[in-house]
């Protein structure tokens, strides 16, 4: 007799493989897109630019001084230059044991995931955030030469931009939630706008997107509770912590500054007598035209004959001008670009013996300063406009013509993904061992020069690159397409059709694209004036704000051709 088999387990309740990967598909399809995406660069080797004095080096240096308590080391004229956010990051790396590539990977995929879960309250489809989630992590500039594998601060820039954007917006987006959750989203955004601010000299472009923001959730909190004054008082001054964040972290590294060389301030590029100095030096109308130099050799012999503090490093300025001049675009001009000007005219004073300290820089500066005004007061120079920035070259009448052209060959260098690629790339060492402390403060390795390259480091390297040609052959298309979605989101809202979710969505939108926007007027504007420029390196924070503007572009799309099947449909049953 047969026996029948009981279970003691409910039918309903035993394990079903297909129900729970049904249940918990968009976990494990984030969980294998990350998988994915650490596996394809985790062991590849570093780019160690030991002989980048000016970035890479420097950047490695001072996070070596950090790790051996000494702050960025001994003041000379390049210890003020540079944001000090990503070599805090290195040490910090250094300290608890994550080596670089790990730390930067998973930097930018927390950055990307935090995107996402701010997204879910502008957009319900799960199918379309695990897109976006998918274009923003296997972004190809996040794991570019540049961007990536070389050891320098563009490699924290695309995650720091969607952590400021995704927080703010998270931020307007839970104007009415509980008041924890806007702090949450409040201290997120000032963190993180600090840290970009003090890793970059160019942050500034991040800047009006954060005003802007801010002013319009207070306005939006401000008509939702007209009937309750002290509610907009708490939900405002939450809403200007990013703020506060900011001024906050300016200060602390500034009184950091103070404390190890008695200067407060974070960068001596942007603050005076450096800058007003720059600037007073632009000013003067030069003799010469070249091509992105606004101090030609023969303007800094005019400077010099009604400058006694000039004169007396003459010898010092000549022969950095002749050593900075070998950068130039075109090295046989034998002047110095306004990219490298600044660097040459400090490397001259710190030549001179001006650099001991800031404060005898400072005297050297002022006393330039004073000199060359009353020049110009007593007709001896003459002055032209100069531009808001101190490091920003005079503008000039042909740009007229070529300003537009930068501007657009700037944008399609971005949509397109130009230049970018990943490669195994030989590091370059300076002759003092400069990749082996790369490769101590990163705990990476480096390939060194003349190395045989890993053959699983050339497969890893093809792999990605296809990834990127996917983006190369597809971004003009998606652009498009997202322009179109626009446009048709924008008229949809002039129609006043205004849907709340509709109209976030166009603000997110709007606010993206003029944040690239001022981005590309600055990249466009630097490239015809002062170096080549336009560069994904000086262009990295574009790029995941762009996947974000095509995949809600493609999304409006998409809605807009649903509503348009179901009204057919509804067309075709009524007949």
């Amino acid at each position: 007799m047969d026996r029948k088999i009981v279970t003691l387990v409910p039918k309903s309740s035993q394990f079903s493989l297909k129900e729970w990967l049904v249940n918990y598909q968009f976990p494990l399809i984030i969980g294998l897109l990350l998988l994915i995406r650490f596996v394809l660069v985790l062991g590849m080797p570093i780019f160690a630019h030991a002989g980048a004095g000016h970035d890479d080096r420097l950047m490695i240096g001072f996070a070596d001084s950090i790790l051996n308590g000494d702050w960025l080391g001994q003041y000379s004229e390049m210890t003020l230059i540079k944001g000090v956010m990503f070599p805090l990051l290195l040490a910090f790396n250094r300290l608890v044991g994550i080596p670089y590539v790990l730390g930067m990977t998973a930097l930018y995929a927390a950055a990307c995931l935090f995107f996402v879960f701010v997204m879910k309250d502008l957009v319900a489809s799960k199918k379309f955030l695990l897109l976006l989630f998918a274009f923003l992590l296997f972004n190809p500039v996040s794991f570019a030469d540049e961007t990536f594998f070389r050891v320098y601060r563009n490699s924290i820039t695309g995650a720091q931009t969607l952590l400021i954007v995704g927080g703010m917006f998270g931020l307007y987006l839970n104007r009415k939630a509980k008041l924890s959750r806007m702090i949450f989203f409040a201290l997120l955004t000032g963190i993180s706008f600090a840290a970009f601010w003090l890793t970059r000299e160019d942050g500034i472009w991040l800047l009006p997107f954060l005003v802007v923001a801010i002013l319009i959730t207070i306005v939006a909190i401000i008509l939702e509770n007209k009937k309750n004054f002290g509610l907009i008082i708490r939900r405002g001054l939450i809403t200007v912590i990013p703020i506060v964040f900011l001024l906050l972290g300016t200060w602390i590294i500034s009184a950091v500054n103070a404390h190890y060389y008695g200067t407060f301030t974070t960068n001596e590029l942007n603050a005076d007598p450096f800058a007003k100095t720059i600037k007073m030096m632009y000013a003067i109308e030069d003799p010469v035209e070249a091509d992105n130099v606004s101090v030609s050799r023969e303007k800094m012999a005019m400077m010099i004959d009604v400058s006694p503090t000039l004169q007396s490093i003459e010898d010092d300025i000549s022969e950095s001008m002749d050593r900075w001049s070998w950068y130039d675009e075109d090295a046989a001009v034998r002047e110095v670009e306004d990219g490298w000007f600044f660097w040459s005219f400090r490397e001259a004073i710190a030549d001179a013996g001006y650099y001991e300290n800031p404060q005898m820089a400072a005297s050297f500066y002022e006393a330039v300063y004073d000199e060359l005004s009353a020049a110009v007061d007593s007709g001896q120079l003459s002055q032209r406009s100069t531009m808001p920035s101190a490091l920003m070259s005079p503008w000039r009448s042909e740009y007229l013509q070529e300003y537009p052209v930068a501007i657009l060959k700037t944008a399609y260098y971005i949509v397109n993904y130009k230049e970018v690629h990943s490669n195994v790339l030989m590091s370059i060492d300076d002759g003092q061992n400069g990749i082996r402390l790369f490769e101590k403060i990163t705990g990476n390795v480096a390939n060194y020069p003349s190395e045989e390259q890993e053959t699983i480091d050339l497969i890893k390297a093809s792999l990605l690159n296809k990834i990127t040609l996917i983006y190369k052959l597809t971004g003009l298309i998606l652009f498009l397409a997202a322009g179109i979605g626009y446009l048709r989101l924008s008229w949809l809202l002039l129609k006043k059709k205004r849907e709340e979710k509709r109209f976030e969505i166009w603000l997110l939108m709007t606010a993206i694209a003029l944040s690239v926007l001022v981005l590309i007027l600055g990249v466009a504007y630097t490239d015809i004036s002062a170096y080549v420029a336009i560069s994904y390196w000086y262009l990295t924070g574009a790029y995941p704000l762009m996947i974000v503007f095509e995949g809600l572009g493609a999304y409006i799309l998409f809605d807009w051709y649903r509503e348009r099947r179901k009204k057919i449909g509804k067309k075709r049953r009524g007949k």
